[in-house]
């Protein structure tokens, strides 16, 4: 039952309609591919990962970022990010009510530029990994940490990221 309500969560979160971009672009974006061929990768730490805490960092030649997230036994998830920056670390934070399908997603008005960008959607693409490599079945903090990542590394050039409260009249 739960599997199935992430799913429609995930469904929701992605279809609110914020930003998208054409398919071509949003598959090369995830890819981080430079000129010469050669492919970037980012060093992913993980400090705990458990049913209910996923806490690490990711290092890469074009960024570094630490996440952490957690499960509550009330069904919610909470998680923050920061991504390191020249003025100063760009914080995300999100929270998520997975029996009510609530969200609250906050950027702080950052904007992030196409480094950021590619360290977010590498990033995403090793966690996801490392957790399929784990679980049969990835802990919704887990799951929703990669998904946040991915979508957030698809914003378009210069946007803002400000808070916002879904709410959802799914019972």
């Amino acid at each position: 039952m739960l599997a199935r309500r992430l799913v429609y969560f995930l469904v929701l979160l992605l279809s609110t309609g914020v930003y998208a971009q054409p398919a071509a672009e949003a598959t090369l974006a995830g890819l981080g591919v430079v000129s010469g061929g050669v492919e970037e990768q980012v060093k992913l730490k993980l400090f705990q990962n458990t049913h209910h805490l996923l806490q690490g960092r990711a290092d890469a030649d074009f960024g570094k970022m630490k996440f952490k997230s957690r499960l509550f036994a009330n069904n919610e998830v909470k998680f923050t990010l920061s991504i390191a920056d020249e003025e100063a670390p760009l914080a995300f934070e999100a929270y998520f009510d997975l029996a009510t399908f609530a969200m609250e997603l906050d950027g702080g008005g950052a904007v992030l530029d196409a480094e950021q960008k590619k360290l977010l959607a590498k990033t995403a693409d090793a966690l996801g990994k490392r957790l399929h490599e784990k679980y049969d079945e990835i802990p919704p903090h887990g799951l929703m940490l990669v998904q946040m990542m991915a979508y957030w590394s698809h914003s378009p050039d210069d946007y803002q990221h400000h808070k916002r409260l879904i709410e959802s009249s799914y019972q």
